[in-house]
Order: structure tokens, then C-alpha cells, then sequence
């Protein structure tokens, strides 16, 4: 049997709750509504994910993104080299506060990419930098950031 994905969410929560709570596994009891269950097979929801399995993790992108979560603001600085163009195109995200994220997206052409976050005040130097030869290159490492500290201390790590 298939049910929609909400129904679904709907069934698994309650036969979980219910199993911790020692209940008959082949009832539910939602909100005073008793449906009884003839298997407990774990339903299929219409979009092929049961509830219990999580999405596989996506490939990564070309996209190069920092997260602030330090007591600072940051400027992230990204160029490379279009060939289709044979230009240096570079990008200046200005000033990114605590909670918000910087994020530039590549072309699939781009060679030669160089990525640097800065503590955006005079006179401090950058928190990292980063060197991919292609965007391909780039598409097989993890290029999700994310900074924290204070001025005196900027700690970074990635993401993935």
C-alpha cells in the first residue's frame, strides 16, 4: 500500500511513539483517532523514501561558501580565469556579519580558482585561502566553510 509522504511521516511517528511508549504495535492512537494497522510493514511513501532512510549526501558543487559564526564580519574574495572570455573575472562579497554566509558559484569553465576570507578590517590577515587548478577539480573536494572565534582567534573548518 502507498500513502502520500505526509501520511506516511504521520504513521512511522506514531508507530514509534507508540512502540516506546509499549503500546500494541498494531494500533495507533492519534489524538483520540484509534487505527488499527494489519502488518507493520513500514509503509512506502509515494516518493520512495521510507521514513527511516536518509537521503544520500549530494555531490559537491561549484559552489564555494563560508559560514560566519565568529564575532567578526568577513569578506570573502574569489577569481579565476574564463577561458571562453580569457578574462581574470573576480568576485567581493563585502562585509558578511555572524549568521550569514558568503556562497559564489563557479562557471563549469572556470580555471585557476582562488578563494581567500578575510576579517574585513584593516590590517588583519586572511583566515584561510583556498586553490582549485579547474572547476571540475574543485567539484571532487569539499568547498563548504565555516569560520568562528573572535578577532584574536579564527579558527575554520569545513563543513562537509
Amino acid at each position: 500500500m502507498k500513502f502520500s509522504t505526509a501520511v506516511c511521516i504521520v504513521f512511522a511517528t506514531a508507530l514509534v511513539a507508540g512502540a516506546n511508549a509499549g503500546a500494541d504495535s498494531g494500533v495507533l492512537d492519534i489524538g483520540g483517532l484509534r487505527i488499527t494497522i494489519e502488518s507493520l510493514e513500514q509503509p512506502t511513501c509515494d516518493s520512495g523514501i521510507t521514513p527511516s532512510s536518509a537521503p544520500e549526501p549530494a555531490d559537491y558543487s561549484r559552489t564555494f561558501s563560508v559560514a560566519n559564526n565568529g564575532g567578526y564580519v568577513i569578506k570573502l574574495t574569489c577569481k579565476y580565469f574564463n577561458p571562453s572570455t580569457s578574462k581574470i573575472v573576480e568576485y567581493r562579497s563585502g562585509g558578511v556579519s555572524l549568521g550569514f554566509t558568503a556562497k559564489y558559484e563557479f562557471p563549469q569553465e572556470a580555471l585557476g580558482i582562488e578563494c581567500e576570507t578575510n576579517i574585513d578590517m584593516v590590517g588583519f590577515p586572511k583566515i584561510f585561502g583556498k586553490h582549485y587548478d579547474s572547476a571540475e577539480a574543485m567539484q571532487k573536494e569539499c568547498t563548504g566553510f565555516k569560520v568562528w572565534g573572535t578577532i584574536f582567534d579564527y579558527p575554520w573548518a569545513t563543513t562537509c
